[in-house]
């Protein structure tokens, strides 16, 4: 039902608010559609992948002197991952294995003598891997440095990929270069003739939207005891060599286990407006007289992230966690132990409503006639209120967990309203002339009265120069 848009550049603030700094894309909708049209759209990547299809119907005309439209659309695409192609296939490498790392603390490092002992057991000669390295594990248990140099890593690992001087997880190879996503929407607009000067209408408008992305296993560091059942004996003799060799030492560890974390958002807005419009018996003046109500509520349920305190108390039980989760927990290496997983996997669920109310009055016509030809105004009052409020679920707001974001998520809400009046004028200075096929002046002027900030003005002045049909010169001053 869209049958143009108009595009209107420079400051436009006067006429359409504070936000039209930089001009306003009007989209004009035909609403005097008359009849029916489908229309089906499918496409495909050269690759075979990525499908998308769309469909919309429109129908208009059968009511009121064909005052009636109504058009309904539906759409899907498939994602893409950034896996399937060779420019995307490794994304953002990341130090946080999926195997664990073993993170030295600069004030209780191993000696460098047992660093050199253990590492010798694997063929690699004294003082290649320093006592400051971060060494992660194998699925024996034996130790591989990564950072710097990749020394006795035995592969088999998913995502983690190597080059001859440092192995790293791959951290956005399941990141979507398109997300999935299903969409439908329906828009109707009916007007009525009340009498000979005036008209009511009515809009409706609403959308329903899915999708779903998806991110690599989230990752975070925890304080292990050396009780710990399950610290493989090639860390164990490094850790005895420390200045402090019962303290607690810090890994890093990406829960592969958990799974791949899900973000799937659902988001639904709708509008309706009523209004009418009318002549007001003076020259040609008319006016219009609407209001508006629209509400936006997303959800967005995360899955695969994993609670902090659940991870640290495996961690740090003298059992491994086998009396919480069956067979414990076990950090060392590329585990997959399904029950632990499960004990310390939390979804999690966050939720924001947006609304927006508008009542709003104008007026115009013409003013008088100058030798160039009428002066036109155009003025008009209105209220806005918008108002926000985003929820997130407990667990969120307690900081214990590690998802798309580690730290406490806090609820916010607040509103926005503003009272508003504004004026225009158009005023033809010159006309039919050479080199001058007409001259306006455009005058505009809205002053804005925020809850929050007070008092503000908007205007502009422009002039338009028409030399001829094909070209037109334009400046002005607006703010």
């Amino acid at each position: 039902l869209v049958e143009r848009d108009d595009i209107v550049t420079g400051g436009a603030s006067a006429a359409y608010g504070s936000d039209a700094v930089a001009g306003v894309v009007n989209f004009k909708l035909n609403h005097k559609f008359k009849g029916i049209q489908l229309d089906l759209q499918n496409g495909v990547t050269s690759r075979g992948d990525g499908f998308q299809t769309q469909i919309s119907l429109t129908a208009g005309g059968a009511f009121n002197d064909d005052r009636g439209q109504l058009s309904i659309s539906y759409s899907k695409r498939n994602g893409v991952e950034n896996a399937t192609r060779g420019f995307s296939r490794i994304v953002r490498p990341s130090s946080g294995l999926s195997t664990g790392v073993y993170v030295a603390n600069a004030t209780n490092l191993p000696s460098q003598a047992a660093m050199d002992s253990e590492f010798a057991q694997y063929g690699v000669a004294a003082g290649q891997v320093g006592r400051t390295a971060g060494l992660s594990f194998n699925g024996d248990g034996s130790l591989f440095s990564f950072q710097t140099n990749a020394l006795n890593y035995k592969g088999g690992v998913p995502n983690l990929i190597t080059t001859p001087n440092s192995i790293r997880y791959n951290s956005s190879g399941v990141n979507g270069l398109t997300i999935p996503y299903e969409r439908l929407g329906a828009y109707a607009h009916v007007d009525y003739d009340v009498s000979d000067s005036i008209n009511v209408y009515s809009e409706f408008n609403f959308a329903h939207f899915t999708s779903q992305a998806h991110y690599a296993p989230s990752f975070i560091t925890v304080s292990v005891p050396v009780t710990n059942p399950f610290i493989p004996a090639d860390l164990k003799a490094l850790l005895a060599s420390r200045p402090n060799p019962t303290a607690n030492f810090s890994l890093t560890r990406r829960y592969a286990e958990v799974g791949f974390r899900y973000a799937d958002t659902t988001t639904d807005n709708f509008q309706v407006r009523l209004g009418a419009t009318g002549a007001l018996g003076i020259r040609d003046w008319t006016w219009d007289l609407y209001g508006s109500y629209g509400r936006s509520d997303q959800t967005q349920r995360d899955s695969n992230g994993f609670s902090v305190s659940a991870l640290q108390s495996l961690a740090s039980a003298a059992d491994g966690g086998a009396s919480l989760c069956a067979g414990g927990m076990n950090l060392f290496g590329p585990q997959a132990n399904t029950a632990c997983a499960n004990y310390i996997r939390r979804n999690t669920l966050r939720s924001s409503t947006s609304e927006q109310k508008v009542v709003e009055g104008t007026i115009q016509g013409s003013l008088f006639t100058l030798p160039a030809g009428d002066v036109r105004f155009a003025a008009g009052v209105d209220y806005r209120s918008d108002s926000f409020d985003f929820t997130p679920d407990a667990a969120l707001q307690s900081g214990d967990i590690s998802s798309f974001s580690t730290a406490a998520i806090p609820p916010v809400r607040g509103s926005v309203s503003a009272k508003e009046a504004y004026g225009e004028l158009s005023v033809p200075i010159l006309a039919d002339l050479p080199a001058l096929k007409k001259l306006t002046l455009g005058l505009g002027y809205r002053y804005s009265d925020y809850n929050v900030a007070g008092g503000v003005h908007s205007y502009r002045a422009e002039a338009n120069w028409e030399v001829f049909s094909a070209l037109r010169i334009r400046g002005g001053f607006a703010r």
